[in-house]
């Protein structure tokens, strides 16, 4: 399995996003990815996503007089606003309001987000553009390390990421082909802490399980629509305990679509498809119902995907520019180019400032040798 997963991360860099729990990445960017640019000063976007999977739990074998088999639903639910702080800065926080856990009960609300991006950092004319970004994620879930998810330790994790975005159209990023790289490390940040079992019990960390993530998204418009594609994974780097349920390096790919019926409102809809293996090598001593149960050993084969945003401009921003956050894009664009030709025409009259001052030095040279040779 790790040399598969290894493949595909190989393949990911060579084709040229780190990985965020969908729902949770606000700012400019897709379900788990993020792209190199920030809002503007003032604007908020606010964001909500819905993502489940679901199967029938057959019982594996004979299974016993009082069994009735039952759908098993993995379903987590987010919100998320974003607020651009100064050009090149955004912060997003983010609630996990609801968890399927698997535990004796769900995480109602689940753990807390907060991620600082600064970004827009643009270069070749404004084709590419890059960003960086930190995120906290504060255990305020009850309940934590269930299994078919994400590894969610209890503990206060962080992580560091950088990304890089290509957009066709500088202008209008928004509106031609782009395409978005990241590249993250996560910490766990779990040695000491005591991590859930599913029995009820808790085991102490003796590690701090550590991950590198990478992402890799492409976004095609077309009028209305947005057609994307992601690709993500992890690979663990430190290795958590036995006793946790995520601990199996992971690969997802993520076709959705993106309907932006107003400029202030969009509507995506996607799901992740499983592209690395379904097995559990890492996880021991621990109740595991895939033994009984027609369930996955690790990450499940699919997970629907559903999310909405919502965008505020700033006061005065409607009137200014139309009410369009591309429309601000090409004023910012349109000023720069505006200070260009400013430059450009003192430059020019400077140049011929000079020229006139060649001239002048030239005639005096002139007379300095026609003097020197009437002194002769």
């Amino acid at each position: 399995m790790r040399k598969l997963v290894l493949l595909l991360f190989i393949l990911l860099t060579c084709t040229l996003a780190y990985s965020q729990n969908p729902g949770t990445t606000g700012s400019f960017g897709f379900f788990h990815t993020h792209e190199g640019r920030t809002l503007m000063p003032g604007r908020w976007d606010f964001g909500a996503n819905l993502n489940f999977w679901t199967k029938l739990g057959e019982y594996l074998g004979e299974a016993p007089p009082d069994f009735s088999a039952a759908n098993y639903w993995l379903v987590a639910g987010n919100v998320s606003a974003s607020y651009g702080i100064i050009n090149n800065l955004d912060a997003t926080l983010a609630l996990r309001v609801y968890q399927d856990t698997h535990h004796q009960e769900n995480n109602k609300p689940g753990d807390l987000f907060l991620t600082i991006k600064g970004g827009s950092f643009n270069f070749e004319r404004g084709h590419f553009t890059g960003a960086l970004w930190t995120t906290l994620r504060f255990p305020t879930g009850k309940v934590h390390n269930y299994p078919l998810a994400e590894y969610a330790s209890g503990a206060v994790e962080y992580g560091f990421s950088g990304g890089i975005s290509y957009y066709y159209n500088p202008y209008l990023p928004g509106q031609g082909i782009g395409l978005h790289f990241n590249l993250g490390w996560w910490n766990h940040n779990e040695k000491g802490s005591e991590v859930d079992i599913v029995d009820g019990t808790t085991r102490t960390a003796t590690v701090n399980s550590q991950e590198l993530k990478m992402n890799l998204a492409i976004g095609i418009p077309t009028g209305l629509f947005q057609f994307r594609m992601e690709m993500f994974g992890g690979i663990y780097t430190t290795i958590p305990d036995p006793f946790v349920y995520s601990a199996e390096d992971y690969a997802f790919l993520t076709p959705s679509i993106r309907y932006s019926p107003y400029n202030w409102m969009s509507v995506d809809l996607g799901v992740d498809i499983r592209i690395s293996p379904d097995d559990r090598q890492r996880t021991t001593g621990v109740p595991d119902f895939s033994n009984v149960l027609d369930l996955p050993k690790n990450y499940p084969p699919w997970k629907a995907q559903l999310g909405v945003q919502f965008s505020l401009l700033p006061a005065g921003v409607r009137e200014q520019y139309g009410g369009a956050a591309d429309n601000i894009q090409i004023r910012r664009r349109l000023n720069f180019y505006e200070k260009v030709m400013e430059e450009k025409a003192k430059a020019a009259k400077l140049e011929k400032e000079i020229e006139e001052l060649r001239k002048v030095r030239e005639n005096a040279d002139l007379e300095i040798e026609k003097l020197r040779e009437e002194l002769e």
